[in-house]
C-alpha cells in the first residue's frame, strides 16, 4: 500500500484521508484538534492510521492555524516600520463601514498598535527614484527602537512597508539586512516580497498580517516536520495555499500570508474535482466544520478567485485566494441571547477545548452540537468513532438555561447558508467538513 495523504487541521477536528496508489482504497483518520499545539493533532491522526508503518508517496496539509491566529488575536506583537510621516496608514484605512446605519459600530483594531509604529527617514518617489536616501543614522535609530521593544519581553515580528518599495526595494532590503545582523532570529516581513503592488493601505495591511502570523505558522510547520521525522516519513510534504495550490512545507513559513485561508481552499478544490467527476459545470461547495461554514461556487467547471480578501473587516490581505463566503455556523457555534432578547448562534465557537457541553470537558455554553444531540441526530456512543462519549444530560441542562425552543438554535445555523445566491445555470451541491 502506497498512500497519498491529505491532512486538514481545523479549529475543532484534524482530519486525514489517505488514497492508495495501488488501488486498495482509502484510509481515514479523525482526531480532536489541539489548539495549544496544533501540530500534536497531526501526529495523533498520523498515528491513528499507522502512517509510520506505511509507504507514503506524498503529504499535503491544509490548516486554519493562520486564520484563527488573526481572528482570535493570538499572533505576534508587530513592529511596523514605514516611511516617516506615514505611520498612521494602518489606522486611517478606508472610509468604508461594515454596518452603515449602526451608530454604535466600532471598527476592529489593526494587528499593530500605534506605539509600535516607527517612521524612518527615507523616501522613494512614484517613479522609483530616490528622494531621501536611507542613512546609517536612520538605521541606528530603528535598531534602538526595536531593541527597546525587545526589552519588553514580547514575541516580536517586524513588518516593513516603505512608500513605492515595489519599484525600488533597496531600502527595505537594507533594513532587513541590518535587523538580521542586530537581532538574529527576528521575524521580518518586507512589503516588496509579501505584496509588491500599489495601494499603500492594502499593502501595509498585508505585510502586517504576514508578520503577525509568521511565528505562529513557523511553530506549526516546525511541529509537523518534527512529527514526520519521528515517524520516519520521508515523503515530500507541502502545505495548501489560499489559492488552492501548494508549497513545500519547508518554505511555508517564508510566505505566511499565502496560507491565511489554507483550510478553506481545500473544500473548493475538492468540490471542483467531484463536480468534474459528476460532469457538473455549476456547483455549490459547503464545508461545515466546528467553527464556521464556508460556501463557494464552481462555475463553468472552475472555482472563482479573488485578488484580495478581508480575513476580518478592515484587515485586507492582497493575495490571490479562492472565493468563499464564511458564516459563523459550525458544529461548535455557541447559542446566546443578545441584548434585544433574540436568540443568536455564532460567530463564537466552543472549538475543541473545551468544546460543546456534551463533551464533558468544561464547556459552559450550549452549541449546535448540543442541540443536535438532544434532538437525537447524533449517536452519543459513537461520536468521533467512539473516542468521545457524549453527555446528553449536560446538553439538555445547558439548553434549558437558554429557555428557547431547541429548534430555534438550529434554525440560524441551518438557515444562514440559504442566503447565498445561486450561480447561473443548473447547479449541483457538494458538502464536506
Amino acid at each position: 500500500m502506497t498512500l497519498r495523504i491529505g491532512i486538514d487541521t481545523g479549529g475543532t477536528f484534524t482530519d486525514l484521508v489517505g488514497f492508495d496508489d495501488d488501488g486498495e482504497g482509502f484510509v481515514y483518520g479523525k482526531q480532536a484538534s489541539t489548539p495549544d499545539m496544533p501540530a500534536r493533532a497531526v501526529a495523533n491522526v498520523l498515528n491513528e492510521v499507522d502512517a509510520g508503518k506505511q509507504s507514503v508517496a506524498s503529504i499535503v496539509v491544509g490548516t486554519t492555524v493562520a486564520t484563527n491566529a488573526v481572528l482570535q488575536r493570538h499572533g505576534a506583537r508587530v513592529l511596523y516600520v514605514t516611511t516617516a510621516g506615514f505611520e498612521d496608514v494602518p489606522f486611517i484605512g478606508r472610509l468604508d463601514k461594515e454596518e452603515l446605519y449602526n451608530l454604535h459600530w466600532r471598527k476592529p483594531a489593526p494587528l499593530v498598535t500605534r506605539r509600535d509604529c516607527f517612521g524612518i527617514a527615507e523616501r522613494v518617489a512614484h517613479d522609483g527614484s530616490i528622494l531621501v536616501p536611507l542613512t546609517e543614522a536612520a538605521l541606528d535609530d530603528l535598531v534602538a527602537f526595536v531593541a527597546a521593544r525587545r526589552n519588553d519581553g514580547a514575541d516580536l515580528a517586524v513588518a516593513v512597508c516603505l512608500l513605492f518599495s515595489y519599484l525600488a526595494p533597496q531600502h527595505e532590503e537594507r533594513i532587513r539586512e541590518r535587523l538580521a545582523r542586530e537581532f538574529p532570529g527576528l521575524s521580518v516581513s518586507v512589503s516588496h516580497q509579501v505584496s509588491p503592488t500599489w495601494r499603500e493601505y492594502e499593502r501595509a495591511s498585508t505585510t502586517v498580517g504576514d508578520a503577525y502570523i509568521k511565528p505562529v505558522l513557523r511553530s506549526y510547520v516546525a511541529g509537523v516536520q518534527a512529527t514526520l521525522r519521528e515517524l520516519a516519513i520521508g515523503a515530500p510534504a507541502s502545505m495548501l495555499k489560499s489559492n488552492g495550490g501548494h508549497l513545500r512545507i519547508d518554505a511555508a513559513d517564508t510566505q505566511p500570508s499565502q496560507f491565511l485561508i489554507s483550510g478553506l481552499a481545500g473544500g473548493i478544490v475538492a468540490a471542483r474535482h467531484y463536480a468534474h467527476m459528476a460532469e457538473v459545470d455549476h456547483a455549490f461547495s459547503l464545508d461545515m466544520g466546528g467553527t464556521s461554514a464556508d460556501i463557494g461556487t464552481i462555475q463553468g467547471g472552475q472555482e472563482r478567485y479573488l485578488s484580495e480578501f478581508q480575513v476580518e473587516f478592515g484587515i485586507p490581505i492582497s493575495v490571490t485566494c479562492v472565493d468563499v463566503a464564511t458564516l459563523g455556523a459550525g458544529g461548535g457555534s455557541i447559542a446566546w441571547i443578545d441584548k434585544g432578547g433574540l436568540l443568536q448562534v455564532g460567530p463564537r465557537s466552543a472549538g475543541a477545548e473545551p468544546g460543546p457541553m456534551c463533551y464533558g470537558k468544561g464547556g459552559q455554553e450550549p452549541t449546535t452540537t448540543d442541540a443536535n444531540l438532544v434532538l437525537g441526530r447524533l449517536n452519543p456512543d459513537y461520536f468521533l468513532g467512539g473516542q468521545i462519549v457524549l453527555d446528553a444530560k449536560a446538553s439538555l441542562a445547558a439548553l434549558a438555561e437558554i429557555g428557547r425552543a431547541l429548534q430555534g438554535i438550529l434554525a440560524p445555523a441551518t438557515g444562514n447558508p440559504s442566503r447565498i445566491p445561486p450561480s447561473p445555470g443548473s447547479t449541483g451541491e457538494g458538502a464536506g467538513g
